[in-house]
């Protein structure tokens, strides 16, 4: 679940593993553009790419979450606009919020 002061805005997510001394792994990541109705918070998919992994015991799974994966893909600039042609100068600061609890509880679905 995430909110949104932009109706346009980005999310990327990188799915990591981490070993006990701290060593971070990239195992899959995934990339959306949002475009929707001001105000209205609800749950996105993320779509990722497949991966197949067997964690060690004292092995852990993290997922990061931002706003932007630049180079990778054009800043979003949160005014509908395509980005491509966009001047960086109208480009708006986006803030994203992840709930986490009660009915608009994030979830990380794995083995689909």
């Amino acid at each position: 679940w995430l909110t949104s002061d932009a109706a346009d805005f980005d999310v990327s997510c990188a799915l990591s593993r981490v070993t006990p001394d701290g060593r971070a792994t990239a195992l899959a990541q995934g990339y959306r553009r949002v475009k929707r109705s001001a105000g209205r918070d609800g749950p996105i998919a993320v779509p990722m790419r497949a991966t197949c992994i067997t964690l060690p015991r004292g092995d852990r799974l993290r997922l990061s979450v931002a706003g932007a994966c630049f180079p990778a893909y054009p800043v979003n600039p949160g005014t509908g606009a395509d980005p491509a042609s966009t001047p960086n100068a109208e480009a708006k600061i986006i803030t994203l919020g992840v709930r986490h609890g009660g009915t608009m509880a994030s979830s990380l679905l794995l083995g689909r």
